[in-house]
């Protein structure tokens, strides 16, 4: 499938990210060391397969521009992971900034390669043939270099360009497993195009490769299955029943063989010959077209053999087969139609991170029978995994969602804990403060009114002391005008007394326009601090007003819209990849539908066919 055949590429280009070329040095190197933080805590999540950590971190790391150290390796490992991930265009587009800068060709060489190679899977063959043409073949180690032949063999194949396409697979090794897919490809399209010799000559080869593993023994089982049929196509019927003998009994193209050896025997008219393999294919899984096909064959060969009666009860029996089936497959199909898909498409171990390694998913209920054939496609796996992904994205989304609520109750509490404090502190002292100053400023100024409206006598802002003489003076004057009032001569001390008083007065009168100053200086100090009081307490008030709005919490309230737009679309992504999985099963349930009414459709005529001519034998 397409994530396993990327678990080479990703050890690659962790390789490359941690600057290790065995190639070269030809011994295994030191080990390096990390350098940022950040880096090293996606390596932990990377090695412990848990890539989408890996991943964010990486993405996070990018944002902050916290690794000055391993910033290209990062993008590396970034590039790989979203390349496994299925996107391709993220992963081009950071090797297309990174990879052409990289000095170390062999490494760039190999990205471009792989993600050719994810290209041709796709079928975007133009993307393909763009994204290999930047390899240069020199930079390539052995065991890729054979596979870059192959897909440059093939992409040219498509093209139609035979001659060079036999010419870039030429340098492959003599046994090489890559040739086997070449003459695979290019036998399938000789007998497309009706050159069945030709393609069963094609075919051949790959039996004589030296192909000692299970997939070379599926190769070559695929191989004779496919000579077979053309050979059958061009009418070669004992070299056909030749390459079909040659299918293992536990392939999983025994089936195919089995009916092609069949219709070989019988173009041979050599029905007792057909029949052996056709009655061992019929005891085989229904689910199999060839065998639904062989219970149609049984009876034509006894229609042959002129036994109408045993051809008419096999006739029989395979009408009640075939209505069964189209029962069974018209539940199916309800239940594809009504039931949750996941529940159809159950998991054993449920949906794991392991994307990269590329597990199978195989759906386990009473339907899987019917879809064995769609299971083993690329297309469905690829769909199913793709649903796979998006519901653990779902659960990391709402993983983030319950962090997400936990940030806003501990910012709910910093709040509170904030109000309770200011209103137990600062803010009753400011306001304490505040009424202080208030007072002494509505009483300067009153003093500040009155002294405007006198003459300059001094006397307006003189000091205690000075006070306290202008009271014995006056006290004195009082004495003084009792003892005047009684008779007494008080003209000495009158004169004393305006000395006293004059000297007073000058001395008020020299202080007056400096004490003046002083206290207008006194109340511009008094207006400013209650200014600045008063601003205080308006910020006090102001940050318990809006303590929420502050940088983290607005980042919060930025991330939780962020987050709620993202679930909407993966859980809108998931009912559509849920739809199209479930769109598939039934479309495949459905042809299985049309073809068994065939086959139905067929017996139900030959029954009446044979019924209509009689027949010689005894017919219950």
């Amino acid at each position: 499938m397409l994530n396993r055949c990327l678990t080479p590429f990703l050890s690659l280009i962790l390789l490359a990210a941690l600057s290790v070329n065995a190639d070269e040095a030809g011994e295994s190197a030191p080990p390096q060391e990390v350098q940022d933080l950040r880096y090293g805590v996606i390596l932990y999540h990377y090695f412990q397969q848990q890539y989408f950590e890996a991943l964010t971190e990486t993405l996070v790391g990018e944002a902050r521009a916290d690794m000055p150290y391993h910033q290209a390796s990062a993008k590396l490992l970034r590039g790989g992971m979203s390349l496994s991930y299925g996107m391709g265009r993220q992963s081009e587009a950071v090797f297309t900034q990174l990879l052409t800068t990289l000095d170390d060709s062999q490494t760039r060489n190999r990205a471009w390669f792989y993600l050719g190679k994810l290209y041709d899977q796709q079928g975007n063959i133009a993307e393909a043939k763009k994204v290999l043409a930047n390899i240069s073949a020199n930079d390539l180690p052995t065991n890729l270099l054979e596979e870059y032949q192959f897909l440059r063999a093939k992409l040219l194949l498509n093209d139609g360009n035979v001659a060079a396409a036999k010419a870039a697979i030429a340098p492959l090794s003599a046994n090489s497993p890559w040739r086997a897919y070449f003459y695979f490809n290019h036998g399938s399209r000789q007998t497309l195009a009706g050159q069945w010799r030709q393609g069963a000559a094609t075919f051949k080869k790959i039996a004589n490769l030296e192909l000692e593993s299970e997939e070379g023994y599926l190769l070559k089982d695929r191989a004779y299955t496919a000579s077979g049929y053309a050979a059958l196509g061009g009418s070669d019927f004992e070299s056909a029943i030749n390459d079909f003998l040659k299918v293992r009994l536990d392939s999983p193209q025994v089936e195919r063989a089995m009916l092609g050896y069949g219709w070989a025997a019988a173009q041979q008219q050599n029905y007792q010959r057909a029949l052996s393999p056709w009655q061992a294919l019929s005891q085989r899984s229904l689910m199999d077209p060839s065998v639904q096909e062989s219970l149609l064959a049984i009876p034509y060969l006894y229609e042959k053999l002129d036994a109408k009666a045993s051809a008419l009860s096999e006739y029989q029996k395979a009408i009640s087969i075939f209505e069964q089936e189209l029962n069974n497959l018209a539940t199916a199909v309800d239940s594809f139609k009504q039931l949750p898909l996941l529940q159809l498409v159950a998991e054993d171990e449920g949906l794991g991170d392991d994307w990269i390694m590329g597990k199978d998913y195989l759906p386990i209920n009473n339907q899987t029978p019917y879809l064995s054939h769609l299971i083993a496609q690329d297309h469905f796996q690829s769909a199913v995994k793709d649903l796979s992904d998006l519901i653990k994205m779902q659960e990391y989304l709402q993983q983030a969602e319950t962090r997400l609520s936990g940030m806003e109750t501990v910012l709910a509490t910093q709040q509170r804990i904030w109000q309770d404090n200011l209103s137990q502190s600062q803010r009753e002292a400011y306001r304490e403060r505040y009424q202080q100053l208030l007072l002494l400023q509505q009483t300067l100024q009153q003093q500040q009114t009155l002294a405007d409206g006198e003459k300059a006598s001094g006397r307006r802002f003189i000091s205690q002391q000075e006070l306290e003489l202008w009271t014995i003076a006056s006290h004195a004057e009082q004495l003084i005008q009792q003892l005047k009032d009684a008779g007494y001569d008080i003209n000495e001390e009158q004169q004393q007394l305006r000395l006293y008083q004059g000297l007073l007065y000058w001395q008020a009168s020299e202080s007056d326009s400096e004490r003046r100053w002083q206290y207008k200086k006194q109340l511009v100090e008094v207006d400013a601090l209650l200014e600045q009081t008063a601003q205080r307490l308006q910020r006090i008030e102001s940050l318990e007003a809006t303590r929420y709005n502050d940088a983290f919490a607005k980042d919060v309230l930025a991330l939780q819209t962020r987050l709620s737009a993202r679930s909407r679309d993966v859980t809108k992504a998931i009912t559509q990849a849920e739809q199209d999985i479930r769109q598939l099963s039934i479309n495949e349930l459905e042809k299985q539908q049309q073809r068994l009414s065939y086959y139905l459709g067929q017996a139900k005529l030959a029954v009446a066919r044979l019924y209509d001519a009689g027949s010689a034998e005894s017919i219950p």
